[in-house]
């Protein structure tokens, strides 16, 4: 047979409470003295601290295994055979040296388009400067000192 629990008034509940929170008697807190929650502290804060040493050592070794030289993203694959785009025989240059009918149009084609380029016609599009004059906010130009 079950024992019907006596009813307990608001102010009962409220001191078993504070009783359980810090009881002065046994000096607890919570139900565990202050050896207790020591032990506790110091058992999470080992194990915290080697949880963040092993993550800060795979850290390291992961790292050590990147090369600073080298980009991390490439646009083509390490492994050799493999390609990300298609194969396509039209772009394949071939032609003869000693022919030069076979290589003469791929000649034609690279002056073509490297004459913008060219020194001469560069300097015939450009304009005029002033060697040493630098436009400053004003719009007057000024005469630069060479001294910062």
């Amino acid at each position: 047979m079950a024992r019907d629990k006596e009813k307990r008034t608001c102010g009962q509940r409220l001191a078993e409470w504070r009783a359980f929170v810090w009881d002065p008697r046994s000096r607890q807190f919570l139900g565990r003295t202050g050896t207790s929650w020591g032990l506790i502290l110091l058992f999470y804060l080992v194990f915290y601290g080697f949880l963040a040493g092993l993550f800060a050592l795979t850290m390291w070794v992961l790292l050590q295994s990147v090369d600073p030289h080298v980009p991390k993203y490439q646009d083509r694959l390490a492994t050799p055979g493999m390609m990300i785009r298609p194969r396509a025989e039209g772009l394949d240059v071939t032609f003869n040296v000693t022919q030069s009918q076979t290589w003469r149009h791929y000649v034609r084609a690279l002056h073509q388009f490297l004459e913008p380029y060219n020194d001469s016609v560069q300097a015939a599009r450009n304009a005029a400067c002033v060697a040493a004059a630098i436009q400053l906010g004003g719009g007057t130009p000024s005469p630069y000192s060479g001294s910062a």
